[in-house]
């Protein structure tokens, strides 16, 4: 089933991040779309919940030093 979450990623301070934030999300199998806007530091991302999880976008986006945070589900 394709859905749609929402997700926060403080401490975002340049359009560098946000390209980095989408280029990370879209590589993970399953995404289908990833929008991001730093200056609010407030995404959306929309996935094949059969192919991967907010969990896994959310540690993906962790491991590059992004502070993501769910805010609804």
């Amino acid at each position: 089933m394709i859905v749609k979450k929402g997700f926060i990623a403080e401490g975002t301070k340049s359009q560098l991040d946000e390209n980095t934030i989408k280029s990370l999300v879209m590589n993970i199998k399953g995404t289908k779309k990833c929008q991001f806007d730093w200056n609010t530091e407030i995404g959306y991302v929309t996935f094949d919940d059969s192919k991967t999880n907010l969990d896994k976008i959310l540690d993906k986006i962790e491991q590059n030093k992004l502070d993501p945070d769910l805010f609804f589900k």
